[in-house]
């Protein structure tokens, strides 16, 4: 049988990531979830890169700041730390994680 993640009723393929939507605080742009080839699914908070700016600007739709000239101090890569990783068996468990 195919393999795949059952994340809120929604079914995702091993490899795939997104960022979960947790009632009632609506999309989480700063937790970031993926399913492993086992049909696991691992949650982990985003790190953002450090500005060198002063006045960094909040993105839309998007955890981390930016400066005005879009610029980042490293890669603006939006990986889960290793550290934060966690299997998710209950939608619960992930509220009372990050809540």
């Amino acid at each position: 049988p195919d393999m795949f993640c059952d994340f809120n009723g929604k079914k995702y393929s091993p490899g795939e990531s997104w960022h979960p939507y947790l009632e009632p605080q609506g999309l989480m742009y700063c937790i970031r979830c993926s399913c492993s080839e086992e049909g696991q699914i691992y949650c982990g908070l985003v790190t953002c890169p450090e500005l060198l700016c002063s006045n960094p600007l909040t993105v839309p739709d998007s955890c981390c700041q930016v400066c005005k000239d879009g610029s980042y101090e490293k890669s603006a890569e939006e990986e889960p730390l290793q550290l934060n990783r966690g299997v998710v068996r209950d939608i619960s468990i992930l509220k009372l994680c990050f809540f």
